[in-house]
């Protein structure tokens, strides 16, 4: 992964230039094909536009869904140094990595019984060991504590988008051909609840949620905190700005992981607020990816039903989760499979012979 920074360069001014290609009348074609199977119109519901969606995205392209990955990137936050917005401390990151490593997590369990690949990353944890089965791509030990301090740099943020888009190659050269996106960073949701409350303009009050389980008097300082760095951004509109003063270094590399994707007409299943919140700030950067985006699930946190308004989303799942990693979209693609499956193998209506 190691490039000058002239390439890193040279890859930024890809992500903001290229052309991301949707396909409004494959869209429309595939919907129509629907109706022609046999079936009552419109009754597979959901099913038959998240289809439709596959092959706009695709823009022409074959639509394959066999080999899919769930990529997690990790990183730690400086606003969980404390237990001001969060009770557990920023070492559980790395152990949670370490127990990734070993099979023995959520997405682990998830991704084994439905054959997802899984490829994890470290972005920025205050973990000193590698990890088996991690790749490190680490510029620091965790963002800023962002009360006081910058989370980040520019040239950071820069870094880890154009970081993200380099994974997002890679992946693409393997064939790889359905990209659901996780994560993992103790403190992570107070950085993303501060990116959607500051993009989408809404108080801190309705958009706060407990996270990894904030107690009450918590939820409440997490509501302060969240208000107070909002307000002092009140000026700031530019995307790289915002990750510069929030972070967190693996919602960077979500960032541009997401744009090369777009860009490559790839498959992109969002998991929970975190990878929306990623999905937001990429949306300023190039604001036709939205449609390029399928909503695995809506999360339990508050803020999942404005991002839902914002990107005019009907999420796949509704199973109050709100633990990341990627769960929400590994759970997603047996239906997404499912559904696929009937529209390739279908009887047409016209087969009944009807007089």
């Amino acid at each position: 992964m190691k490039e000058s920074e002239c390439d890193y360069l040279e890859i930024w001014n890809n992500l903001n230039s290229s052309e991301i290609k949707y396909d409004l009348e494959q869209e429309l074609q595939v919907l129509e094909n629907w109706d022609s199977l046999i079936k009552p119109v419109g009754s597979l519901g959901k099913l038959e536009k998240i289809i439709a969606q596959l092959y706009g995205i695709r823009a022409g392209k074959q639509v394959v869904i066999d080999k899919p990955i769930v990529t997690v990137f990790a990183a730690d936050h400086g606003i969980a140094k404390d237990d001001t917005v969060t009770q557990w401390p920023q070492e559980i990151t790395g152990k949670l990595l370490e127990q990734m490593s070993l099979g023995k997590t959520a997405i682990n369990c998830i991704a084994e019984s439905n054959s997802i690949a899984l490829a994890i990353f470290d972005c920025g944890t205050i973990c000193n060991e590698q990890i088996d089965k991690v790749t490190n791509i680490k510029l620091k030990h965790g963002s800023g504590d962002i009360r006081t301090l910058d989370a980040l740099t520019s040239k950071e943020v820069i870094t880890m988008i154009t970081t993200g888009a380099l994974i997002a190659k890679v992946q693409i050269q393997k064939e790889l051909n359905l990209f659901i996106t996780g994560e993992v960073g103790i403190g992570n949701t107070t950085a993303a609840s501060i990116i959607i409350s500051k993009v989408l303009d809404k108080s801190a009050s309705v958009i706060v949620g407990r996270g990894a389980g904030a107690t009450d008097e918590g939820l409440v300082r997490k509501i302060e905190v969240v208000s107070q760095i909002v307000q002092s951004m009140e000026l700031v509109t530019d995307p790289i700005e915002i990750l510069r003063l929030v972070g967190g270094l693996e919602i960077c590399t979500l960032v541009g992981y997401m744009l090369q994707l777009a860009i490559s007409n790839q498959i992109i299943i969002l998991d929970g607020i975190i990878t929306q919140s990623a999905a937001l700030v990429a949306s300023l950067i190039r604001p036709e990816l939205k449609k390029s985006l399928i909503f695995s699930h809506i999360s339990a946190e508050p803020s999942a039903i404005y991002l839902r308004e914002y990107f005019d989303c009907k999420p796949i799942l509704d199973l109050n989760l709100r633990l990341g990693e990627g769960t929400g979209g590994a759970l997603s693609y047996p239906i997404i499979k499912a559904a696929f499956q009937c529209y390739l193998g279908m009887a047409n209506i016209k087969e009944l012979n009807f007089d």
